[in-house]
């Protein structure tokens, strides 16, 4: 089994230009706590086409390896007009990256640390019960999926209500479907013993 990603420290490039922080050099400092404390800061300095990222506590680098990190930052038209940034990872593939984790010491993209989804490893109607559960969350903010479905949020198209309704309706007989499988494999592994 790989690593799972979403155990490990990551930066965002899309998260970080939403904020603003390609507009002018700037240093920022980004934190990321645990249980209520603080487990691990870095400060980065973003210019248009680079980050340097600085350790400002030992769980990033070692001191063998020294403490500051160089990412190319790339951008690429959109289509609509306007550029998007990407992180150029750093690592050996050197592919143009959303996110970048921190695992042994250094950041690069999950790809170059073999890291995988923790959904990969839910069973099927785990995963179809989950999408569901999300599209009632989007739509209603709370709720469970034995609830009654949510009515249209004020502003969203009818449309994109109905687009929506049909996958949580797909996905949760899917779940339901997947329930009833393992029950009946279960029910035979019985009965035959």
């Amino acid at each position: 089994m790989k690593c799972l990603l979403e155990l490990y420290l990551n930066i965002d490039v899309l998260d970080w230009n939403r904020h603003g922080h390609f507009q002018s050099p700037r240093v920022f400092e980004r934190t990321w706590c645990q249980d209520g404390r603080l487990a691990a800061r870095l400060s980065c300095k973003v210019e248009r086409r680079s980050v340097t990222l600085y350790s400002r506590s030992s769980n990033f680098y070692d001191t063998r390896s020294g403490d500051e990190q160089q990412i190319i930052i790339a951008w690429t038209a959109c289509r609509f007009g306007g550029e998007r940034p990407w992180f150029e990872c750093p690592g050996s593939c050197g592919r143009r990256v959303t996110k970048l984790y921190a695992l042994n010491s250094w950041f690069a993209c999950r790809h170059c640390y073999r890291l995988s989804y923790s959904s990969q490893y839910q069973a099927a109607g785990e995963r179809s019960a989950w999408r569901a559960h999300r599209i009632r969350k989007r739509l209603a903010h709370e709720g469970d999926v034995s609830d009654v479905f949510p009515n249209r949020p004020k502003g969203m198209h009818c449309r994109t209500f109905h687009r929506l309704r049909r996958l949580h309706d797909d996905a949760e007989e899917k779940a339901a479907l997947e329930l009833l499988y393992a029950v009946s494999r279960t029910m035979q592994a019985t009965a035959r013993k």
